[in-house]
Order: structure tokens, then C-alpha cells, then sequence
């Protein structure tokens, strides 16, 4: 009986310690434009047409969880750090090398832990 008393009160006490946050409060972040400008491409046809090409450098601080204010079709980069994404609702876990894109359209979340990372976006506009 003692035992059982003991464990009730371990298991409610559990359920009262106060968790830390998992993200510190907002930090304004702002990339470092490369490049930003029409471009004139060739379609498969011959035909040609003008896109807008951005390439930027965001830097985000450990611990936050941020949405990207990228536009368009996006190739990105993690150039340092380690981070998670959220794309479309699937969370996805990157190491610093890693590329991947993001269809127009959809939200780009990044989630930083304990390491502050630096991403390379190209992002490409109609």
C-alpha cells in the first residue's frame, strides 16, 4: 500500500513539473540578398519568358521556430547548423549539406535546436 501511495504521488508530481519551452520568444531574422532580378529563360518550345530569381542567406539563431518569407519554387541548402523543416505538414529532419525544394505554393517552416544554422535559398518566380 505504501508503495502504491508513493507511486500515485511520484506520477502526479510528474504532472506538474513545469517544462521548459522548446522555442525562445521570436527573433526578427533578415537574409542576406545575393541576387534578386528578372531573368529571360528558354521554354522547351524555343519560346522565351522572364522569371524573377532571388538568392538569399538566412541566418537562424538555435531554438527558434520560423516561416521562411520565401516566394515561388525553392531550391535551399543547409550551409551549417542542423535544423528540422516542416513542408506541406511532414516533418523532416536536415544536416548541414543537405538540399531539397519546395514546390510553389507551400509554407516552408524551419526548426532550430540547440545550433544556429545558415541556409542558401534560390527561389524562383513566375
Amino acid at each position: 500500500m505504501d508503495k502504491l501511495c508513493f507511486l500515485f504521488c511520484v506520477a502526479i508530481g510528474f504532472g506538474q513539473v513545469r517544462q521548459e519551452p522548446q522555442f525562445d520568444a521570436p527573433y526578427r531574422i533578415e537574409p542576406i540578398e545575393r541576387f534578386a532580378g528578372p531573368l529571360l529563360v528558354r521554354t522547351s518550345t524555343g519560346a522565351t519568358r522572364t522569371v524573377r530569381v532571388a538568392i538569399r542567406t538566412w541566418g537562424i539563431p538555435n531554438r527558434q521556430r520560423v516561416t521562411l518569407p520565401e516566394r515561388g519554387y525553392l531550391t535551399i541548402q543547409l550551409v551549417s547548423g542542423e535544423a528540422t523543416t516542416v513542408i506541406g505538414g511532414e516533418r523532416r529532419a536536415r544536416k548541414e549539406g543537405d538540399f531539397w525544394t519546395v514546390a510553389a505554393g507551400q509554407e516552408l517552416i524551419v526548426e532550430t535546436a540547440n545550433d544556429t544554422v545558415t541556409l542558401s535559398v534560390v527561389s524562383i518566380q513566375e
